[in-house]
């Protein structure tokens, strides 16, 4: 899988803003940020 850094914008399914707000709302703000872009809750 390529960086999200090398795809573009319109070419990915959410912007990343809007990945992070919805993970902000599903974890408060216990979010862990991998080294490959993914995103997951600390519990």
């Amino acid at each position: 899988m390529l960086s999200s850094s090398s795809i573009p914008i319109e070419e990915q399914q959410l912007p990343p803003v809007a990945k992070m707000d919805r993970m902000l709302r599903k974890c408060g703000s216990a979010i862990v940020i991998h080294e490959n872009g993914s995103m997951s809750c600390l519990y």
